[in-house]
């Protein structure tokens, strides 16, 4: 199963956007794909300029150690912990 392609305007406010964001990648990891999960949620925060994360050590280590660890309830909670 693949994760579902959606686009996105830059019309919609933050939240909505962000809303979107966590659909996406939740879907993804629904399906058990962890890593696209994450790949989806970090693409997805690029496409609209008020959610791009401020990159920092402690994202690059996050991300590195759920695509290490493939843990689904991780990958879940750090998907829905942005706000």
């Amino acid at each position: 199963m693949r994760c579902a392609a959606l686009s996105v305007s830059v019309d919609v406010d933050r939240s909505a956007h962000l809303e979107w964001c966590k659909r996406r990648a939740l879907d993804c990891l629904d399906a058990g794909q962890v890593h696209n999960a994450v790949a989806s949620m970090l693409s997805g925060l690029h496409k609209h300029p008020e959610t791009v994360p401020q990159c920092s050590l402690q994202l690059e280590r996050t991300v590195v150690r759920l695509l290490i660890d493939r843990d689904v309830a991780a990958a879940r909670a750090w998907i829905s912990g942005f706000v």
